[in-house]
């Protein structure tokens, strides 16, 4: 009877044991299955962020590019402010010069009139001083 006992408590250990391996197998069968749906959800993730990195590289390269012709164009536009204030600068030098020589041009048309004027009234004397003359000679002679 303690044979059959022990080998009774013997197949009893082999089938606790059987069924403790059987249910480990199915603990780490369903932890397997978990871990690979995790995985899975980790690559979609890991691919997910790639895209999306990608798509902010994308966006930070457009942003650079814009900078970079903003600032290009910035520069451009100081240079043509620049160009503009050296080009008043100048246009204002021009204008003074033109007022100047307008300033003068009038200056000598007055100064002409002057002239003309004395060169009539010295023509006007001449011709009344060459009158006596011959006045007087004529008297004289």
């Amino acid at each position: 009877a303690d044979a059959q006992t022990w080998c009774k408590n013997l197949e009893d250990e082999n089938t606790y044991k059987d069924a403790e391996h059987a249910a480990k197998i199915d603990r780490l069968q369903k932890q397997m299955i978990t871990f690979r749906e995790e995985a899975i959800a980790h690559q979609d993730e890991v691919e997910r962020l790639k895209m999306v990195t990608e798509e902010i590289d994308a966006e930070k390269q457009a942003q650079v590019k814009m900078q970079l012709a903003v600032a290009a164009t910035s520069e451009r536009a100081s240079d043509l402010e620049d160009r503009v204030l050296i080009l008043s600068s100048e246009l204002e030098d021009v204008r003074q010069h033109l007022s100047f020589v307008v300033e003068s041009k009038r200056f000598m048309g007055v100064r002409l009139q002057d002239t003309k004027h004395e060169l009539v009234i010295n023509e006007q004397r001449h011709a009344k001083a060459i009158e006596d003359l011959r006045a007087r000679l004529q008297f004289a002679g």
